[in-house]
Formats: structure tokens, sequence, C-alpha cells
């Protein structure tokens, strides 16, 4: 057999490997962050989320990897509740998320000290603090029709209303971020044998 036609067959067979490696890929959906349902978030959101975050904590200490869960969770859970708010017909106004956020900035010290308080807290950008405001007016909608004038129940029935619309969806996320916990409606740990998803490569030494 001629060095040409040896070396054809080890390049067919090199693709045939990347191939069934490429099948067998632990994500469903490649280049998705966690899946709800039919719609999806990706993985370049969440870069792109916690990029914001990053730059806009400043010389504050930054914990890539639990700003990482807190995006993976929230932008998860906005999908669920979105879902939530369609069946359920909870409809909130751009008029009702300002006026939420203007109370609290009077009650908190001002919008910045509201802004400031989301993004340490639970890794929220200033570019996302309106649909945040959002989801909350939702999950208060969902609690008042679930079970009106009783804020406790109201809030025990609204959690468990979507944690059984979320196993519903079959929400999952990537395994590279963890795994899902529809009963908190939050990302679990990470596997052991999974690095954090925001480590930096260190580069190898030039040859």
């Amino acid at each position: 057999m001629s060095r040409t036609r040896r070396s054809s067959l080890v390049v067919a067979a090199a693709l045939v490997v990347v191939v069934a490696l490429a099948g067998c890929s632990s994500d469903d959906n490649p280049g998705s962050a966690a899946t709800v349902g039919d719609q999806r978030v990706s993985s370049a959101d969440v870069a792109d989320a916690v990029a914001q975050v990053r730059s806009e904590l400043g010389t504050t200490p930054y914990d890539a990897q639990k700003v990482t869960t807190d995006t993976v969770t929230r932008m998860a859970r906005t999908l669920i509740i979105d879902e939530a708010a369609t069946r359920e017909g909870i409809v909130v106004t751009d008029s009702q998320v300002d006026a939420l956020l203007t109370s609290t900035a009077k009650s908190q010290g001002g919008a910045s000290a509201v802004d400031q308080a989301l993004l340490t807290q639970d890794s929220v950008p200033a570019s996302a603090v309106s649909d945040y405001a959002r989801t909350y007016l939702i999950e208060q909608g969902l609690a008042d029709k679930f079970a009106p004038g009783t804020a406790d129940k109201g809030q025990q029935a609204m959690l468990s209303y979507l944690s059984s619309l979320s196993t519903e969806l079959g929400t999952a996320v990537a395994p590279r971020f963890g795994t899902w916990d529809a009963q908190t409606l939050a990302l679990g740990a990470l596997p052991n044998d999974i690095s954090s998803p925001l480590a930096t490569p260190t580069p190898s030494p030039s040859s």
C-alpha cells in the first residue's frame, strides 16, 4: 500500500473518531448553558453577563464561581417564571417595574445603592436590574393568584408551582456549570471532577 493511501486512511479514521466524540457530547444542546423546555440560555449570554458583573464590581473582590452560578440560576429561573406568567395570565407592565424600582430606591438610599446591592449580593449587572424587578413582580402576581391575602401561603404555593413547572419543562444545565435543582430553583454544586468554568488556563511555555 502506498504512503499516500495509508495517510488517507489514517485521516479518515481520525475524522470518524472526532464525529463519534462530538455525538457523545455531554451537552444536549452545544453552546447552551441551560435549557428550559424549548428555550435556552446561551453560554455566550452567560459569559457576557459575567463580564459585565466583573467590570462593574471594579476593585470589589470577585468570585468567578459565585458570579457564574448566580448568573446561570437567574437566567434559567427567568425562563421558568416567564413561562409561568404566560400560562397563568400574569402581566407586568413597564410602569409597574418603574414604580417598584423607584419605591425601592427611596427606601434603600437611592438607585445606585440598590444597583450595588443587587450586583454584590446576587450578581445582577445594571443592564439586568429591570428584568430582575419584572421577575420579582411576576412571582408576587403568582403568589397573590394562588393564595390571595396570605403572603406566606402564597409564597409557598408559588414556589411549589414553579418547582413542578421546572420539572415538567425538563430544566437542565450544562454539566460544566453544575446541576439544576428543581426544588430550590437554583444551580447546584459542580461535580468534583469539573473545574470552575471561568478558570483561566495557564499559558504553556513556548518551545
